[in-house]
């Protein structure tokens, strides 16, 4: 599939990938600028918002960062660091389309509140296992 191929999701429209420049809300508070989201086309998930960073991508190579992200369905995902990230866009969310795209920021702010759960949980055991290993001990077990 090629990335000009793929369609983006009901409700977001090819205006809202455009930043809007000063002159077009200096007398129109409707095309005010308000937020911005990402959007990421994997084969596996199809289009998804990313949400908490895991590990940069090198510098040296075009893949993208690995991200947790939360899918359009509501699933909690982790993406990047490979050609499976088919296409990505900015949505540019503006006053007056605001209510249009609320299901998608509404989506974000879910994925980062599950992603950041995972990630505790993850840190938490990995901590407690370290603990385990050096006998129960705060530090060096003698």
């Amino acid at each position: 599939m090629k990335p000009e191929d793929i369609q983006l999701p009901a409700k977001i429209q090819v205006r809202d990938l455009k930043y809007p420049s000063w002159e077009s809300y200096k007398d129109n508070d409707e095309n005010r600028y308000t937020t911005q989201f990402e959007l990421w086309y994997t084969e596996r998930f199809g289009w998804c918002i990313p949400t908490l960073l895991i590990n940069k991508a090198n510098r040296s190579t075009t893949f993208k960062d690995r991200t947790y992200g939360v899918s359009l369905e509501g699933q909690v995902v982790r993406m990047g660091r490979g050609p499976h990230i088919l296409k990505t866009v900015m949505v540019y969310v503006r006053n007056g389309r605001k209510a249009a795209l609320q299901k998608f920021l509404d989506l974000k702010i879910q994925g980062e509140a599950s992603a950041g759960d995972i990630r505790d949980t993850i840190s938490t055991r990995r901590a407690q296992g370290a603990q385990r290993r050096m006998g129960g001990l705060g530090g060096f077990a003698w």
